[in-house]
C-alpha cells in the first residue's frame, strides 16, 4: 500500500531521486512510465538529530503498484503535481490519499461485488465528484478467489484519508460478518504508520464526513455481482448470442472472435440522451453550411498544411473547388460523440468530436442493444436485471443508415449502361468486416442494392472515368455511391492511394463523404466553430436557443501558441486538458504531463497542427465486460461511457434544403477509466448501450 504525500522529512530526497533517474533514462531514449523502489533510513549515527536518508533500490521500466492510485486521484480530482512542494494540488487544495491493493480477509470471499459496493456506498464513503473526496474501489474481480479488494481513499488531509480507510475496513467487516456464521472477521490490509492519530476501534465513529456521498455514490442501476455466479452465466449467454448474431471481429489468419462488449448497459441521464439525439440534425445542417464556404475550412486548417495527410486532402479539395464534379449529390453519415462532464455544477453534455468519415459500428450498435434486451428479458441472473425506473431505448441505427445509403443510390442517374453498385472503399485487412458486411446485406435486403468492396490500391489499378460525366467504372460495374470505410492517414502507403482518392473525388459517383466534408469534421474546424459567434454564421435559419444548445456542448479550446498566457495555464495544469492531432481512430492524443512535454519540445509550426481542449471529467461506474480477443473470462472495469449519435444527411449542392436530415441511431463505447486511447477495434473500448434514468 501507499500514503501520499510522503513524509516531509524525506519527500525532497524522493523527488530528487525521481527527477535525476528520469533525466538519465530520457537521455538513454527511454519513454513512458517508470517506478523506483527506495528505502528510507533514520540515520541518527550521522547527525544525531533523527535525519532521514533515502536509498534507491531498483528502477522498474514500467508502471508500478503506486501508479494507479496516483493516476486515479489526479483524474478524479483534477489535481496536478507541484514539483516545488511534492503535493497534489486541486486549485489551492492539497489532495491526500491512502491506497492498498490487498485489503483481504478469508471472510471477504463470501461477499459479492454488489455487496462490497453497496456496503461502502451505504456507509457514505464512495468517491463524490462534488467534494472530490471518498473511496475508489478496484481489483473487485479478486474477491471470489482471493477474498481481497483494492481501495484508494482520497481526502483533503492525511488524517481524513486514514480515517476514511478505517471506515471502509469497518464497512466491509460488517458486511462480511452479516453473511458469515462467525461474526468475527479478521482482515489483512494496509498497516497504518505508528504515528497515526486514529484508533482503529473508533473508525466507524469518526467525525470525518463527506456530504453528498450517499447520493453521488448510489448503487448503479445494474448490479455488479459475484464473478463466480451470475456474471459467468451471463457472459456465456452473451457470447453465444453475439456469435449467433454476427457480433464478430475478423482476426489475422481468417478467424473470427466475438467483439468486445459490456454485459449490461451503462447509465445515462434520459434528458441528456434526448438532447444529444435532438442535436444530430442541427450538427448535420452546420456541416452542410460549412461545406458551402470552403475558404472557412481552408483557413481553419491553414496551420496544418505541412502535415502530409491534411496537406494532401487540402490540395485535393482546392482542386475540386476549382473544377467541381458534375455530381451535386453528397451523403454524410456522421457520428457526433459526447461524454458526461461532472463538476460542482452537476452533469452536462459535452461534445468530444464530430466524425464525418467512416463512422464505425452502425450495425453493431443495433445488435448490442438487442443483446442487452435479450439478456434482460430471458435470464433470471441478477446481473442482467435493472433496478428502479429505467429504459433501454430502441436503436434503429442499422436500418436508418441502410435507408440513407439507399436514398443516395436512388438519386444517382446511371451514365455507362453498366450495372450500378455501392462501392465500399475498405482496408486490405479489415478487422471490422462483419459490421460492414451486415450493412451490405441490409442494402440488398431493403432495395436489392448491390455492393462491391475495393481497396484504394484496387481503385488505382482497376478504376477509370467514362464519358463526359466522368462515370466511375471499376471492372464491369458503375459506382453510384462510393462509401469510404478507409482513408485515414495510415491507409495511404504511397501516391497510388492518393491518386485513387482524387479519381473518386473527380468522378460522377455520389461520395460519402467528399473531401471537403471529411475536412469539415476535423478538429481544427471544430476549434474554429467553438469561437464565440462563429456558429451563428452557419446556422442562420435556426433560433438563438437552438444555436446556444449546440454551442453549450462544445468544450473550451486553447489556441496552441507557445508562451501565450492560455498555454502557460495548460502547462501548469495539464491534467485539465487533452491535446489532439488531426487524426481519426483514437490512440493519438496527449494527456497529463505528456501535454506539457509536447508543448515544450515541439516547434511552433508543429504545435500549431494540434488542438488543445478542456478535459471532460466523467464519473466511472463498475462495468462487467468480456474482451474475447484476450480472454472469454468476464472482468470488472471502472467504465466511462462515450455516446455516439449517428446522423444521416443527404444534400444537393444546388439546393438550400437537404434531401434528408435525420438522427440515425446511437452507439455507446465504454473504456476503463485508466485507458485514454484507442477504440473497440484495438480492444481499448467495448460496445455498450445507454440505460436511461
Amino acid at each position: 500500500g501507499c500514503l501520499f504525500p510522503a513524509d516531509a522529512a524525506y519527500i525532497s530526497q524522493l523527488s530528487d531521486i525521481g527527477l535525476r533517474a528520469g533525466c538519465v533514462l530520457a537521455e538513454k531514449g527511454a519513454r513512458g512510465h517508470f517506478s523506483i523502489d527506495t528505502v528510507a533510513v533514520c540515520d541518527d549515527s550521522v547527525s544525531g538529530d533523527g535525519s532521514w536518508r533515502v536509498f534507491a533500490v531498483e528502477v522498474n521500466a514500467r508502471k508500478g503498484g503506486t501508479t494507479y492510485p496516483a493516476a486515479i486521484t489526479r483524474l478524479l480530482t483534477g489535481a496536478a503535481y507541484d514539483e516545488a512542494t511534492g503535493a497534489l494540488l486541486a486549485g489551492a487544495t492539497s489532495k491526500y490519499y491512502l491506497s492498498t491493493d490487498n485489503l483481504s480477509s478469508e471472510q471477504y470471499r463470501a461477499l459479492s461485488v454488489k455487496q462490497v459496493v453497496l456496503a461502502v456506498s451505504r456507509a457514505g464513503l464512495l468517491f463524490c465528484s462534488e467534494t472530490r473526496t471518498g473511496a475508489v474501489l478496484h481489483l473487485l474481480s479478486t474477491l471470489g478467489q482471493f477474498g481481497k479488494v483494492g481501495v484508494t481513499c482520497i481526502a483533503d488531509s492525511r488524517s481524513d484519508a486514514e480515517a476514511l480507510y478505517l471506515r471502509v475496513c469497518s464497512a466491509l467487516n460488517a458486511a462480511a460478518a452479516a453473511v458469515n456464521t462467525d461474526d468475527s472477521v479478521s482482515f489483512h490490509g494496509l498497516v497504518l504508520p505508528t504515528n497515526s492519530r486514529l484508533d482503529p476501534n473508533l473508525a466507524s465513529h469518526s467525525s470525518t464526513s463527506n456530504p453528498g456521498h450517499a447520493a453521488a455514490g448510489s448503487s448503479p442501476r445494474y448490479h455488479p455481482v459475484d464473478l463466480d455466479q451470475s456474471v459467468h452465466v451471463l457472459a456465456a449467454s452473451a457470447l453465444d448470442w453475439a456469435a449467433a448474431h454476427g457480433l464478430m471481429m475478423h482476426e489475422s489468419g481468417g478467424s473470427f472472435v466475438v467483439a468486445p462488449l459490456a454485459l449490461t448497459p451503462h447509465n445515462w441521464p434520459r434528458a441528456l440522451f434526448k438532447q444529444a439525439v435532438a442535436l444530430a440534425p442541427l450538427c448535420n445542417e452546420m456541416l452542410n453550411n460549412v461545406c458551402r464556404e470552403p475558404q472557412f475550412i481552408f483557413d481553419s486548417l491553414a496551420s496544418c498544411e505541412a502535415d502530409n495527410y491534411i496537406g494532401h486532402l487540402l490540395a485535393i479539395a482546392r482542386r475540386a473547388v476549382k473544377k467541381p464534379s458534375l455530381q451535386d449529390i453528397e451523403l454524410c453519415l456522421s457520428r457526433q460523440d459526447y461524454m458526461l462532464h461532472h463538476d460542482t455544477n452537476g452533469v452536462e453534455l459535452k461534445q468530444v468530436e464530430i466524425n464525418t468519415f467512416a463512422a464505425s459500428f452502425t450495425q453493431f450498435s443495433t445488435q448490442i442493444t438487442r443483446l442487452h434486451r435479450y439478456l434482460r428479458d430471458t435470464t433470471d441472473q441478477p446481473a442482467a436485471q435493472p433496478e428502479g425506473a429505467s429504459e433501454l431505448p430502441d436503436n434503429e441505427a442499422a436500418d436508418a443508415v441502410a435507408a440513407a445509403l439507399c436514398a443516395a443510390y436512388r438519386q444517382y442517374l446511371p451514365r455507362s449502361g453498366k450495372r450500378t453498385v455501392v462501392a465500399f472503399v475498405v482496408l486490405p485487412a479489415e478487422h471490422n468486416v462483419v459490421d460492414q458486411r451486415l450493412l451490405e446485406h441490409a442494402l440488398w435486403a431493403r432495395e436489392r442494392v448491390l455492393s462491391r468492396r475495393y481497396t484504394l490500391a484496387q481503385v488505382y489499378t482497376a478504376a477509370r472515368l467514362e464519358g463526359e460525366h466522368r462515370a466511375l467504372v471499376i471492372d464491369d460495374v458503375e459506382v453510384a455511391v462510393c462509401y469510404f470505410r478507409a482513408g485515414n492517414a495510415q491507409d495511404f502507403d504511397s501516391e497510388r492511394e492518393w491518386r485513387a482518392w482524387e479519381l473518386i473525388e473527380q468522378s460522377y459517383a455520389i461520395k460519402c463523404p467528399g473531401t471537403l466534408l471529411l475536412l469539415a469534421g476535423s478538429k481544427k474546424v471544430q476549434e474554429a466553430l467553438a469561437v464565440p459567434g462563429v456558429l451563428r454564421r452557419f446556422l442562420q435559419g435556426r433560433s438563438g436557443d437552438e444555436v446556444r444548445k449546440l454551442a453549450d456542448c462544445f468544450t473550451r479550446f486553447v489556441p496552441p501558441m507557445k508562451d501565450s498566457p492560455e498555454v502557460r495555464q495548460v502547462m501548469a495544469n495539464p491534467d485539465d486538458y487533452v491535446m489532439k492531432p488531426q487524426r481519426n481512430g483514437g490512440g493519438n492524443n496527449f494527456f497529463g504531463s505528456a501535454i506539457a512535454d509536447a508543448i515544450a519540445s515541439l516547434p511552433q509550426w508543429e504545435l500549431s497542427m494540434y488542438t488543445i481542449q478542456a478535459f471532460i471529467r466523467s464519473q466511472p461506474r463498475p462495468t462487467w465486460v468480456v474482451t474475447p480477443r484476450s480472454s472469454v473470462e468476464p472482468r470488472l472495469i471502472n467504465g466511462i461511457p462515450e455516446l455516439g449519435v449517428f446522423g444521416a444527411f443527404l444534400r444537393d449542392r444546388t439546393k438550400e434544403e437537404p434531401l434528408l436530415n435525420v438522427a440515425a441511431g446511437h452507439l455507446v463505447r465504454t473504456k476503463d477509466v485508466g485507458n485514454m486511447g484507442g477504440g473497440v477495434c484495438c480492444g481499448a473500448a467495448v460496445l455498450d448501450s445507454p440505460l436511461l434514468e
